[in-house]
């Protein structure tokens, strides 16, 4: 087995309740009590359709809420989200799937293959609805704790557990398929009360060897290992993998890039690769603003630039500096010379600053005359929790020019009230 650190263990072998599955191939372990058991490598077999495996995604999920155990959909939290999208490629016909969009590179899903509201819809014999999120490719990062069907994955937040959707590739260093363990640390449990624990003894030494490895599933895993795992020591090590020949390589190596502490090597290397032609820009854009105030002057500065402006912005949201967010409500706010999309990007970005300032400069939004300004605004102050943004929300449900509008907040609205939002 060439992913020599991803030894198959078949989960369902080593729970007694659950029963083989065709793709496992490692022999049957003696079923453990042990609670306090530790287990470095894992594929849980029984848990992936083999339908599932026909197509071909490189999506990635952040998981926050539950599994509907009939439907396989992801069930809404309190806060009316269940999962997010980080990472979704162009597919054809998914125009409608309303996630966010960070690295783009061309799928591999056929094009007898249609994406209607999430769903993929497979154009043989009878139709056949998989959600994106669970098909061959898919990555699931487990934010907090979450059953998923018969399993529960008690997930460690600062080094979250992650699971990948893989079928047999050897040239990626993938002997069997499976729901395959990535890295993280936590404990993962069965409803028959079986459990161990996964990760505990990763560190910095146990990663950075392998971020060099010749096993690219190996190289995956380290670089977004050391990401929550590691200091400034690393940042070579992130930066030369930012440049390897796997698109999920530099993907792992760039975000982790913006959980160490920012450099100037590292400062250097993400405004690089910003300026060249790179399939990872937004997401290095993202990287530098995750360090918060530290990264101002030069996001401020990028910002004056016509081509990266609008990405600059959204990037922005997740910044959560002061300067931040009297940059993004300047940009909202000015007419003259400003375009609809930069500020429409903007009014998006203020989505995240739950503050009085963000709702007031939301709330003007609402008067203005172009509509996909307005919609971006009322879709960021739904994500406000104050009576001020509700009462606009209200008023916009009654009297916005666009019927379309009017109908949509006032379904959302009625929900809410009804759930006791």
């Amino acid at each position: 087995m060439k992913l020599c650190f991803f030894i198959t263990v078949a989960f369902m072998l080593l729970l007694t309740s659950c029963s083989p599955s065709p793709t496992a191939s490692t022999p049957s372990p003696t079923p453990v009590e042990d609670d306090s058991i530790k287990v470095n490598e894992l594929i849980i077999a029984d848990l992936i359709p083999e339908a599932n495996y026909l197509l071909k995604t490189k999506s990635r999920a952040k998981i926050i809420g539950n599994i509907d155990k009939d439907t396989g959909a992801w069930l809404n939290d309190s806060n009316g989200a269940a999962y997010v999208f980080e990472l979704l490629l162009n597919i054809p016909g998914a125009g409608a799937i309303t996630l966010t969009t960070k690295g783009v590179e061309p799928d591999t899903i056929p094009m007898k293959i249609e994406v209607k509201d999430n769903k993929v819809v497979m154009k043989k014999d009878s139709p056949t609805l998989l959600p994106l999120s669970w098909v061959n490719g898919a990555e699931h990062i487990y934010m907090k704790d979450t059953q998923v069907f018969d399993y529960t994955f008690e997930s460690d937040p600062a080094y979250p557990l992650v699971f990948r959707i893989l079928k047999q590739d050897p040239k990626m260093g993938v002997s069997d398929t499976g729901y395959i363990y990535l890295c993280g640390r936590g404990k993962i449990k069965k409803n028959s009360g079986k459990s161990f624990r996964i990760g505990d003894d990763h560190n910095v030494a146990y990663w950075l060897p392998k971020i060099k490895s010749g096993s690219e599933f190996e190289r995956q895993a380290a670089a977004q290992a050391l990401g929550w795992l590691g200091d400034s020591s690393i940042e070579s090590a992130l930066i030369q993998a930012s440049e390897d020949m796997s698109w999920e390589v530099r993907r792992n190596a760039v975000e982790a890039l913006g959980r160490i502490p920012l450099t100037q090597q590292t400062r250097t290397s993400l405004i690089n690769l910003c300026h060249k032609k790179s399939d990872l820009i937004d997401l290095a854009l993202e990287s530098l603003s995750r360090h918060g105030q530290e990264a101002m002057p030069v996001l401020a500065t990028m910002l004056e630039e016509k081509k990266l402006k609008k990405q600059v912005i959204l990037a922005l949201s997740i910044n959560g500096s002061a300067q931040a967010l009297e940059t993004l409500i300047a940009c909202l706010s000015e007419k003259k010379g400003s375009s609809t999309e930069i500020r429409t990007a903007a009014a998006t970005a203020l989505g995240n600053y739950k503050t009085v300032e963000s709702t007031r400069a939301l709330i003007a939004a609402l008067s203005e005359k172009k509509k996909e300004i307005r919609e971006a605004a009322v879709q960021s102050l739904l994500q406000m929790d104050n009576d001020e943004a509700y009462v606009a929300l209200r008023k916009v449900s009654e009297e916005d020019p666009d019927p379309e509008i009017r109908k949509k907040v006032n379904e959302i609205l009625n929900k809410m009230e009804r759930h006791g939002e």
